[in-house]
Formats: C-alpha cells, sequence, structure tokens
C-alpha cells in the first residue's frame, strides 16, 4: 500500500489529522500501533473543548478561540452527541488578568449569582458562565474512527526503513511505503522517532502525577475551573450515560519512583478546597473515588513558560512531528501541520532561486503542550 502521507499514533491528534486530511482529499492512511486507540486521554480523564477561558495567557485563549468553530463544525458532522453547556470559572480573589484577555479577545462570558447545581452554596468571589461543549471523549474518538475507518492500519510497526519511495514500514503483516511521515505518538513519541532511520532529533519529554478524586450521586452535569485555586472539575460520561466528575487540585508533580501511588495529604488539600469553595458540591459527590493517571508533556515546560508557539517540529526534510500536547490543542496542532505540508506542496512547484531558499524552510522548535498518557 503506497501513501503520500502516513500518520503514526493512537489518539485524539492523530485521528483528528487523519480526518481532516482525508477532507482535503490527501493520500493518507493512519498506523495505529496499540488496540485501544485514544484511551490515554479520553478513558481516564475528562475530554471536552473550551475557548480558551482557562487561560489568562492571550496566545493561549486565542489559539482556542480561533479553533472552537472547527471543533463545532467536527462535532456536528460526526454526530457526537453534546451532553452539556454548563462551564464555569470562578475565582478565590482577583479575576482581572482573565477578564482583560476576554475581553481584549472577545471571549463572551457572563457573570452569575447563580447558587445551584455545580455552583450549590459556592464560597467564590466571582462566577463566569460560558456555553461550552460537553461530551464522552470516547464517543468522539469511536466517530472519528468509524468515518475514517478506511483509512486505518492497526497492528504493531516491526520496522521502518527508507526506500526509493521515502519510508517503507511493516504494521503487523501489512507492507506500506511513504514518502512522508507523521508522528503523532504522544508519551511514545521519541520511542517512535528513534526507530526512523536517518532522524537524529528527538523529543524529550517528561511525565507528571496527575491526582484526580471522582465523585458520584446527586452531581451536575457541568464543569468549573478556578484557575488562581488550580481546581478543575468536569464531568466524565459511564456506559448508562450516568456523570461522574472528575476534580484535579494543584501543579501535577514530575513523576518520580516516590510518587506512583495516592499522595494522602494531597487527596486531604483536595477535599479541603473543595469543602471551602464548593460545599454543595462536596455533600452531593459523596460517594467517591481517587486515582492516579500520567500527563506526558516536554521536558521544556514546567519551567515558569507554557510553551504555545508551536505544536509541529520538522526533525526530517520528510518527517514532521506533532509534539505531546493538551487534546484540546489539537485542531491548533492540525492547523499548523496543514500549513506545513501546503507550504512544502507550494515551493515544490515554485522552486525558490538557491540563493532565497533558506528564507522558505521554517525554523525548528523545542516547545510542547501538555499531553495525557493512559496511566
Amino acid at each position: 500500500m503506497n501513501y503520500h502521507y502516513v500518520i503514526i499514533g493512537t489518539g485524539v491528534q492523530a485521528l483528528v489529522l487523519l480526518d481532516r486530511m482525508r477532507a482535503l482529499g490527501l493520500n493518507v492512511c493512519c498506523v495505529e500501533p496499540e488496540t485501544h486507540s485514544g484511551e490515554g486521554q479520553t478513558h481516564r480523564l475528562p475530554f471536552y473543548v473550551h475557548r480558551g477561558h482557562f487561560y489568562a495567557e492571550r496566545e493561549l485563549t486565542g489559539q482556542l478561540r480561533d479553533t472552537y468553530p472547527s471543533w463545532q463544525n467536527m462535532i456536528r458532522r460526526l454526530g457526537v452527541r453534546v451532553r452539556s453547556t454548563e462551564s464555569h470559572v470562578g475565582f478565590v480573589g482577583d479575576s482581572s488578568r482573565w477578564t482583560q484577555t476576554w475581553d481584549a479577545l472577545d471571549i463572551p462570558y457572563t457573570q452569575t449569582s447563580a447558587k445551584t447545581g455545580l455552583l450549590s452554596g459556592h464560597r467564590l468571589k466571582e462566577v463566569f458562565s460560558f456555553p461550552h461543549m460537553l461530551f464522552d471523549g470516547r464517543e468522539l474518538v469511536a466517530k472519528l474512527r468509524q468515518a475514517n475507518r478506511d483509512l486505518l492500519r492497526c497492528g504493531t510497526i516491526r520496522h521502518i526503513s527508507r526506500c526509493w519511495q521515502g519510508y517503507r514500514l511493516f504494521a503487523g503483516d501489512q507492507l506500506i511505503t511513504s514518502k512522508t511521515l507523521i508522528v503523532c505518538a504522544g508519551a511514545n513519541t521519541s520511542r517512535v522517532l528513534s526507530g526512523i532511520p536517518g532522524v537524529d532529533a528527538s523529543v524529550t519529554t517528561q511525565t507528571r502525577v496527575c491526582q484526580v478524586l471522582t465523585m458520584r450521586g446527586a452531581v451536575a452535569n457541568g464543569s468549573i475551573v478556578v484557575p488562581d485555586a488550580q481546581m478543575s472539575i468536569a464531568p466524565q460520561y459511564t456506559a448508562d450515560g450516568s456523570t461522574v466528575l472528575l476534580y484535579t487540585h494543584g501543579a501535577s508533580p514530575i513523576r518520580t519512583e516516590r510518587n506512583h501511588s495516592i499522595d494522602i495529604e494531597r487527596l486531604e488539600k483536595q477535599l479541603d478546597m473543595l469543602r471551602a469553595t464548593l460545599p454543595g458540591l462536596s455533600e452531593a459527590g459523596r460517594v467517591r473515588g481517587i486515582y492516579t493517571t500520567l500527563e506526558t508533556e516536554s521536558a521544556a515546560m514546567g519551567k515558569g513558560s507554557r510553551g504555545s508557539r508551536s505544536f509541529v517540529e520538522e526533525v526530517a526534510e520528510d518527517v514532521l512531528c506533532v509534539l505531546p500536547g493538551k487534546p484540546s490543542f489539537a485542531m491548533n496542532a492540525s492547523d499548523q501541520l496543514l500549513s506545513r505540508l501546503s507550504l512544502g506542496r507550494r515551493h515544490e512547484a515554485e522552486p525558490a532561486p538557491a540563493q532565497m531558499a533558506p528564507h522558505y524552510f521554517p525554523p525548528r522548535v523545542q516547545q510542547a503542550f501538555e499531553g495525557v498518557q493512559h496511566a
């Protein structure tokens, strides 16, 4: 089987990119090394798309705002059910950094005085509401796979080698050739890159341990984030359609040999903050559980700055790498990668003079967004 592009990956990012490249009529397929596509993000953490209201940084907020209509179109086209549009951002202190950003970028929001549902008896200083899409991430993955099933090639990649067409690889018992490889492998990015001949670059990643408290019972179907208290509460949907709220608190620590288990002190802080800010939800979600999951990101992150300018790295002339990132930015990463491919095709059709060539090659980048990997 011969293709112009082969995507290597199993998650939401790979499937979103495949779906968009298919729509453009590109000769592409996706090789899925694992059998359970998208399990890392969609089975262990909530998945929903927002317009950037979590962030005070204009660059991050602007990127998510710009791609929100594309998410809406995809969700509508695939027939993914929107389970709720109840979404809030609350603050224990001053909200001006965030509201100034929202105002500057025309992000829609409404201040609310409601104290029902998720906000029952809340003790937050200010709360704002946003109509965002909340849906089942597993349903999104299933619908993407169904819509693009004829372009999926499942099987463990046994070998990648150079050939006159570009690259030859074996996925299970299938022989596939491709002119260009696109790596969307999340936590396995470095391992995949190391198996591609002629690629010296690697993406250095680090793994963070995320401790998740689950709340069941008479809980509202919606989400709330308290950025200045590092609280995030969002729904996940079970097979019978009921809502489970997943709650994380604080900055996730970098993984070490000592922090793979539940941190009781961290759990107590989670519960204390929940009772102090959202007492009604604390009372309603009395049926609780807890687990840890892993988030993989670039090692350049976690040093007081957040990578936000580039999602794609050109690691070789014919190998592009989509850096591990939050699923909410999958559309942004796809935009950037498609722009690179379009740029390459234009230059191939209209070669520049030799002295101008350096101006036509995109710079390499070393920044990435957080990714999530199944624990």
